[in-house]
């Protein structure tokens, strides 16, 4: 009990003989069931008293007259605190007690523990790693496991714990790609082309890219070209003047497969020929000079069948030309002709000449009797000149920008079997596309981090441009947003509360205590000490005062006193 079983006060305070103060009382003679406590002191005579002092100088009582205390039966065993690999179990008696203070208590313990369930527990594996999360983005779960492990000779017994634990992962968006573009045209009508059509990935900011390819490509209009046969020759002019025509035609040789396509151009020509007017006759000329002025030379008149430059004199009906002989006398003769010079162009009309020269017989006639020109011109190689077709379209750009790369080219067109070739280049290059590429501006700052620990992640970006202009991203290759992981450390967490402390008190109402530590970096929410209210038992508590007792003195100072009695303990609590 708290507190004071005795209280005292003063009383008879006249002078008188005084007895010293009362030696301390001696040891009960018995701790229960009654014994016996002593104490002395001596009388003081002041000097105008010879009489002693009242009172005795001994002085007993009787102490310890509580029964003594006894010991209940024991209550029955508790439950083993585990069902195996070793608990404990206990059982409890309680102490009665008198309603005397002061009083020892039953000898012996109260309470009495023992083993129990001794033989070996199942246990519990390490959890496995986290599994793969079942899908990558857009709220999948993942999920680990441990095994309950049966020692041999184990009572089977479950280790009453979960086995699997799921939780969800990859909350974030899922990128997507948009629908793709139209096919681009061919490359090619035939022979074997490409074409492709093209996607864009649409990103959030908490993830990577997209699954799959930005750009498809694929083979296009494989079939084989068709292609032209060779020009038939020239149809006979359908006049021989005043302007006719002729035609040649040529084929087009398809594939064997079934095919919509047909050779450019046509397949056939027709051109004008014999332009020339019908040759007319003029009148006769007169007669020219005798061809010779000796040895029979003829005179001749003429008339002109008035044709077009390069028409067919065979076209006037009749003589153009009449001789006659003349001057029969001998004379100087010309030698042969030599052969015609080389023509001076090889198409398109040029001219070659031929000579002879004047043999003077041995009469010595003059050279000047030789009739006729000592050197003869013709035009030769009439035919139209090869001929350059016109420039087909310009070739795709080698380059999108940056300075590429195009060309043309041409045909040459010339007389069948001729030898003749085009003056100038059959294929032209020019430069195209010089504009600059688009490319990537510089990264942004990153983001923050999606976690401020166990694993975060964070992005930046960046744009595809021309010249400091934005453009669709298409247009450049590589990604446009890059993803880092952060805050790598481990999150704050508690650890498992250690056991409840003893209570604070041995009786009555105290208090127990845990704590549970931190792990990792920063704070863990909550509190690391946890405190709840605990009784092991009752304490015993104090009766009423009693009356006072008679003054130890009528005068001089004395005492008196008054007890109070602690009363029997409580039960044990089970704990």
């Amino acid at each position: 009990c708290i507190g004071e079983s005795d209280e005292t006060v003063s009383c008879n305070s006249d002078s008188c003989p005084v007895w010293t103060d009362w030696s301390d009382w001696t040891e009960c003679s018995a701790t229960c069931g009654g014994g016996v406590q002593v104490r002395a002191r001596e009388c003081v005579l002041p000097k105008e008293r010879i009489s002693g002092c009242a009172g005795d100088k001994d002085q007993s009582r009787e102490c310890n007259t509580n029964v003594c205390p006894v010991w209940t039966n024991w209550t029955n065993w508790t439950e083993c605190s585990a069902t195996c690999g070793g608990g404990s179990r206990f059982k409890v008696r309680e102490c009665v007690l008198p309603d005397v203070r002061n009083v020892q208590q039953c000898p012996g313990p109260d309470k009495i523990s023992e083993e129990c369930n001794e033989d070996p527990c199942p246990s519990l594996t390490e959890w496995s790693d986290w599994s793969e999360c079942s899908l990558t983005c857009g709220g999948g779960t993942r999920s680990k496991r441990r095994e309950c492990v049966y020692p041999r000779n184990s009572v089977k017994n479950d280790c009453l714990e979960r086995l699997e634990i799921s939780e969800s992962c990859n909350q974030q968006v899922c990128p997507a790609f948009t629908e793709w573009t139209d096919w681009t045209e061919c490359t090619k009508t035939c022979g074997g082309g490409v074409r492709k059509k093209v996607r864009e990935c649409v990103l959030p900011k908490s993830v990577g890219g997209c699954l799959g390819d930005s750009e498809y490509e694929e083979a296009c209009n494989e079939q084989s070209c068709p292609v032209w046969t060779d020009w038939t020759e020239w149809t006979e002019c359908t006049k021989s003047c005043d302007g006719g025509t002729q035609r040649r035609e040529r084929k087009c040789v398809l594939p064997n497969e079934k095919s919509a396509l047909f050779c450019p151009g046509p397949d056939n020509e027709e051109r004008k020929c014999n332009l020339n007017r019908c040759p007319t006759w003029t009148s006769w000329t007169e007669w020219t000079p005798c061809t010779k002025t000796c040895n029979s030379g003829m005179k001749t008149k003429l008339r002109e069948c008035i044709i077009p430059k390069y028409g067919n004199q065979s076209l006037c009906e009749g003589e153009s030309l009449r001789n006659e002989v003349c001057n029969t006398e001998e004379c100087p003769s010309w030698t042969e002709w030599t052969d015609w010079t080389p023509c001076t162009k090889t198409c398109g009309g040029g001219s070659r000449t031929k000579v002879r020269e004047c043999v003077l017989p041995k009469s010595g006639t003059s050279e000047t009797l030789c009739v006729g020109e000592k050197e003869a011109t013709e035009e030769c190689n009439l035919d139209t000149c090869p001929d350059w077709t016109d420039w087909t379209e310009w070739t795709p750009c080698t380059e999108t920008c940056g300075g590429g790369n195009k060309k043309r080219t041409r045909e040459c067109i010339t007389q069948r079997n001729g030898d003749s070739r085009c003056e100038g280049e059959r294929e032209e290059v020019a430069t195209c596309n010089e504009e600059n590429c688009p490319a990537f501006s510089s990264w942004s700052e990153w983001t923050p981090c999606s976690k401020s620990c166990g694993g975060g992640v964070r992005d930046r970006e960046r744009e595809c441009q021309v010249d400091g202009e934005p453009v669709c991203t298409c247009q450049c290759f590589g990604p446009i947003q890059e993803f880092e992981s952060c805050s790598q450390d481990q999150c704050p967490e508690w650890s498992e509360w250690n056991r409840w402390s003893s209570c604070s008190v041995t009786c009555g109402e105290g208090t127990q205590t845990r704590v549970r530590a931190c792990a990792g970096v920063g704070e863990c929410p909550g509190e690391e000490r946890e405190e709840r209210e605990c009784k092991e038992r009752s304490c015993p508590t104090w009766s009423p005062w009693g009356d006072w007792s008679s003054c130890s003195a009528s005068c001089g100072k004395g005492v008196r006193d008054r007890v109070r009695k602690c009363g029997s303990s409580a039960r044990y609590l089970d704990s």
